[in-house]
């Protein structure tokens, strides 16, 4: 009997300490605001006092104003060259730089399971979407290049098949695919437009 009191007794304290503690305010934490770097020839040499014990003292410019840039000082300008279309008229830029993509090797092989997936399940046009996806990634894949030839063989695109075959044997002339795409190739050269 005295066991369960104390039990009891306990339980009464632990239950009385929660509610106390959940109708206390929660702590506020004030967000940290980046400091902005002092420009270049704008620091003042400070003569180091008696009480700094190091040698260095350390400046700060102040806190950010709302919705400034903390890396506004090393901006670059990365629009393209005014008139670049008529200083070199053989490129096949529109006055304008394209988009172009990070070389990814992660991206390019999950674009390749994908794809795999979709051929799986039969729907090709997706598979060849996917496999293309991942060249953008990473252009001399072999699985994708590969794949890509098979799945535009497979829905009667030969142009296509033949581009991606081509890019298999240019990028990887050693590649172990190399005989089975020349295959392809020959295949696709004999067979009627």
């Amino acid at each position: 009997m005295k066991v369960r009191l104390s039990a009891i007794a306990m339980s009464l304290v632990l239950f009385a300490g929660v509610g106390y503690a959940q109708e206390q305010d929660p702590v506020h934490i004030e967000p940290r605001v980046p400091e902005k770097a002092p420009k270049k020839g704008r620091l003042k040499a400070v003569a180091p006092s008696a009480t700094d014990s190091a040698s260095a003292v350390e400046e700060t410019a102040g806190p950010l104003m709302p919705g400034e840039s903390s890396s506004r000082d090393t901006k670059i300008d990365l629009s393209p060259p005014k008139d670049e279309g008529n200083a070199y008229p053989e490129s096949e830029a529109e006055g304008d730089v394209r988009e172009t993509h990070a070389w990814d090797p992660h991206k390019a092989q999950k674009d390749i399971e994908v794809g795999d997936y979709y051929a799986h399940r039969g729907n090709l046009k997706a598979a060849l979407a996917r496999y293309e996806s991942a060249l953008t990634f990473q252009d001399n894949n072999e699985d994708a290049l590969w794949k890509a030839g098979q799945a535009a063989e497979k829905l009667g695109d030969k142009q296509k098949a033949l581009r991606h075959y081509r890019d298999y044997l240019t990028m990887l002339p050693k590649g172990v695919r190399k005989d089975q795409v020349e295959k392809a190739m020959a295949r696709l050269d004999q067979k009627p437009s």
